[in-house]
């Protein structure tokens, strides 16, 4: 499975040395992790990460896939499922922004 473009710098977008706005509630924080894509990227962030979940990959796994694409920004309260669950919050967020448009 290819690794699109976008979904690496989605995730740089929350790697340490990137300057970030004040998150003040769930849905500010996913605008500023979807802005700035197209309609055609986001769709290939849905489509990797999909296929991500449906091959049943493990939290350290998808975890490892996370932080190796430059982001920094921890997804789990150590119990399993937690990494995955957040990738399903990014999913309904593309969703509802395609939606949305």
């Amino acid at each position: 499975m290819n690794m699109p473009e976008a979904f690496t710098t989605m995730c740089s977008k929350l790697g340490q040395d990137t300057p970030k706005p004040r998150f003040t509630s769930v849905d500010v924080f996913f605008t500023y992790l979807l802005s700035d894509f197209t309609a055609k990227e986001l769709g290939e962030i849905a489509s990797f990460m999909s296929g991500l979940l449906r091959n049943g990959l493990n939290d350290a796994q998808l975890m490892r896939i996370w932080r190796g694409e430059g982001s920094d920004f921890c997804v789990t309260r150590e119990s399993e499922g937690d990494v995955a669950e957040f990738f399903r919050m990014i999913l309904n967020a593309i969703e509802d922004k395609r939606r949305a448009t």
